[in-house]
């Protein structure tokens, strides 16, 4: 308990941050004190925590004025949404009762974040959800007509914003007086809050788009009259407002815009193209590729030279340049080869952009042009690859980020004539980052080093602060991108296995994950020689070192989960089995999963070396699960045991009678997690143990159509259904459950009749199935 608490403290502390990811993190490490403590304590110490925990959740989100400890607050609550160990509907009261509290804060975060925190809330399926829904919509409502308040307004808009995203169905009533009240919202003063209201809008659309045709045609119909008053007016405001609903008209709208429809809002476009507000251009640009997504044919025919030119006029304006390359991009995407024509005034501006990034690798930000490039690969292809050769150079002179690596993947899957340029450059520009040389390939002499690129010659190195975030980056584009030409085993083993041991751990993790997708990928895995057994043996060494030693825990359990089945003739050396075999006592039970899973697959392997101190290992098991009192060892012993018999089945078949005897009296736990796994374990063991189960179905019967009538748990009923269904398919106990249990069928028939679509239902029926008919005329 009291280690709890200080977790606890600890976690509230941090919830106080000003950054949002340790808040994120924070809210995350609340949800699993909290629900690690629900199955490590006793019930009433475990109430008294949780107590503890609300109570300080209201202080944080109701009485506190420091705004990061609000936000904090918000985030616990949206993770303790999904905690099941608590009454539902007092869950729901008690959380809705903070969050209305902090949508009447005057900070645009905190509404912002206390907004979708309630659409999760109000997702279906929660109890007192339509109560929750219905009043939230009228308060909405009532703050959208008084009399302006900034921030009431704001919260009305991204309360229905959320409500209609996350409970459509329930929100569907009233629709029509949402979409009666939001113009005040549209055509508010406020950016934000006309932006927010025109995606409530764009979420009420979505709602009516496949239900009452003549509801959707009404308000299409009404909201666009609307939004053709609001153009005749000189408020720019209104005139915006009316923009962002055509807008969310044009994406949501279904067809509606068709036609004279569509021809209209192309006109009103190219009218206010040069309008005076900033806001208004913005949008402008923003409209056009929509426009040419709706109708490709007629925005080709008509309208594509007219915005072309007007987009290239942008290209000359820095401040508009970014936005109008975007547009350029998402055109192309639109007509594909009818934006040939202007191919050669688009690349001229590209490099001109690449050239002064290339001069300035701090102060501009290259990811627009990026775009545009793999956007207009994918739209016109091999079209463009008299450009790329003048391309290359500048777009590699601009250093390493993900927008340069999402264009060269881009380039290489649909221009494939240049894909041997772009390994080669993209090659020396990782070794470069990665070990300060260009790339080396295989028969390089020792003592000559390859030229620098022309691209490198001006090369101003990464700010320190920045460095790791390349090397990660590096690291990760080695072993994702696909070198077809290109055996990259040897760079792996001299240059991307040392930053395993890197003080950081997201280039720990992407070292890891490169390695082992390279060499996954390397002829050289399947390979005899002395020379190939020595490359990998000495990269898998050090994989397995890191996935035993790592103080990462999730890094662990990545090198584990990541070293599959090509690597298992070299791990199976007595060497590298000891090691894994150390991983099964680690303190992370997901690790401890990871390295059954191995050493199970090790066995087809290395039997000899393994099954001694595995027959051991699972005599532990037993004798860990039967004489335990903790709930938490309970649960992840019998998890363990499930992972042994899937993997391990021929050592199980001979421990088949100790292993029933040790699980059936965990599965009648009072405590809901450890009867879950303890009759999944118990499947299990059906699908390897076969007929010898069949002396100990009728005290397993029992426990299993108790677990299936127990509703206070999902999860349990089905474990239990699962479970019947593996002992009756593997045991042959087929139509005989229904005649020494006569209710049995009853209750599977009520639960197709009673549970929703799902997976309860699904395997419900699915076990109908496998216990087979009854004779109609014996059994009326």
């Amino acid at each position: 308990m009291s280690q709890a608490n200080e977790a606890l403290n600890r976690t509230f502390q941090e919830l106080k941050s000003k950054y949002e990811d340790a808040k994120s993190r924070a809210a995350h490490d609340l949800f699993l004190i909290v629900e690690k403590s629900s199955k490590d304590l006793s019930p009433d110490q475990f109430q008294e925590l949780y107590v503890n925990v609300n109570h300080r959740l209201a202080q944080a989100i109701v009485s506190s004025a420091d705004l990061n400890e609000k936000i904090g607050g918000i985030f616990a609550v949206e993770q303790l949404i999904n905690f099941d160990g608590d009454d539902a509907a007092q869950k729901t009261t008690r959380f809705s009762g903070y969050l209305r509290a902090a949508l009447r804060s005057n900070d645009n975060n905190v509404l912002i974040y206390a907004a979708r925190a309630l659409g999760r809330l109000a997702v279906p399926g929660g109890a007192l959800t339509a109560e929750l829904v219905e009043s939230e919509v009228k308060s909405a409502l009532e703050w959208l007509q008084s009399d302006r308040q900034e921030s009431r307004r704001f919260a009305a808009v991204l309360t229905v914003r959320e409500l209609a995203k996350n409970s459509p169905t329930l929100l569907y009533a009233f629709v029509p007086q949402i979409l009666d009240c939001v113009w005040v919202a549209v055509r508010d003063p406020r950016i934000l809050i006309r932006e927010c209201a025109s995606e409530a809008v764009g979420a009420c659309f979505e709602i009516i788009l496949t239900r009452d045709p003549n509801l959707r045609d009404h308000w299409h119909n009404r909201m666009y009259n609307e939004t053709l008053a609001g153009f005749k007016s000189n408020n720019a405001d209104t005139v915006h407002g009316s923009l962002l609903i055509t807008t969310q008209l044009l994406q949501k709208g279904g067809m509606f815009m068709r036609d004279q429809r569509y021809n209209d809002a192309c006109e009103t476009v190219l009218r206010l193209k040069d309008h005076k507000e900033t806001r208004i251009r913005t949008q402008i640009v923003a409209m056009i590729p929509l426009l040419a997504h709706y109708s490709p044919m007629d925005f080709a025919q008509t309208y594509l030279h007219k915005f072309m030119i007007y987009l290239q006029g942008q290209l000359k304006k820095e401040k508009e340049r970014n936005t109008a390359l975007i547009a350029i991009g998402k055109i192309a995407d639109a007509v594909t080869s009818a934006i040939a024509p202007y191919l050669d005034g688009i690349i001229m501006f590209v490099r001109e952009g690449l050239s002064i990034k290339a001069r300035n690798r701090a102060g501009i930000d290259e990811a627009p042009i990026f775009q545009c490039i793999s956007m207009l690969s994918i739209a016109v292809g091999q079209t463009l690859s008299k450009y790329m050769e003048a391309l290359m150079d500048p777009m590699f002179a601009c250093g390493l980020s993900p927008s340069l690596t999402q264009a060269v993947v881009d380039m290489a899957h649909f221009i494939p004539p240049i894909k041997p340029m772009i390994e080669d450059k993209l090659l020396d520009l990782l070794s470069i980052v990665l070990c300060g040389r260009p790339f080396k390939p295989l028969g390089c002499p020792e003592n000559k080093a390859p030229p620098f690129p022309a691209f490198a010659k001006d090369f101003v190195p990464t700010a320190p602060e920045h460095k790791d975030e390349e090397v990660a980056l590096a690291l990760g584009t080695l072993g994702s991108f696909e070198f077809a030409g290109h055996q990259l085993n040897e760079f792996v083993r001299d240059v991307a296995i040392r930053y395993v041991e890197s003080h950081n751990p997201q280039i720990r993790r992407a070292a890891a994950l490169t390695c082992c997708r390279i060499y996954v990928r390397d002829p050289i895995i399947h390979q005899t020689s002395l020379h190939a057994i020595r490359t990998v043996a000495d990269v898998v060494e050090r994989l397995l070192v890191m996935g035993v030693a790592d103080p990462d825990p999730e890094i662990r359990q990545t090198v584990l989960r990541t070293l599959d089945t090509k690597f298992d003739q070299h791990l199976a050396t007595p060497e590298n089995i000891r090691t894994v075999f150390l991983a099964i006592n680690d303190a992370n039970f997901e690790v401890r999963e990871s390295a059954i899973t191995i050493i199970g697959r090790l066995t087809k392997v290395n039997p000899a070396y393994i099954f001694p101190p595995l027959r051991k290992l699972l005599v532990n098991f037993m004798t860990g699960i039967r004489d335990s009192n903790d709930a938490k060892q309970e649960e992840e012993g019998a998890r363990l045991i499930s992972i042994f018999i899937a993997n391990c089945s021929h050592i199980v078949k001979p421990y088949v009678d100790p292993l029933v005897t040790t699980l059936l009296p965990k599965a009648t736990s009072p405590n809901i997690a450890v009867a879950t796994t303890t009759i999944k374990a118990i499947g299990e063991l059906a699908t390897v143990g076969g007929t010898d189960l069949v002396k100990f179905i009728p005290k397993m019967m029992p426990t299993i159509i108790d677990a299936l009538q127990d509703l206070s748990s999902q999860s349990k009923r089905d474990a239990a259904l699962h479970a019947l269904g593996q002992l009756a398919s593997n045991s042959g106990y087929v139509i005989q459950p229904y005649l020494d249990y006569p209710h049995l069928l009853d209750l599977l028939i009520n639960i197709t009749k009673t549970e929703q679509q799902g997976t309860l239902r699904k395997e419900t029926i699915k076990l109908l199935g496998i216990l087979g008919a009854l004779d109609p005329y014996k059994n009326q």
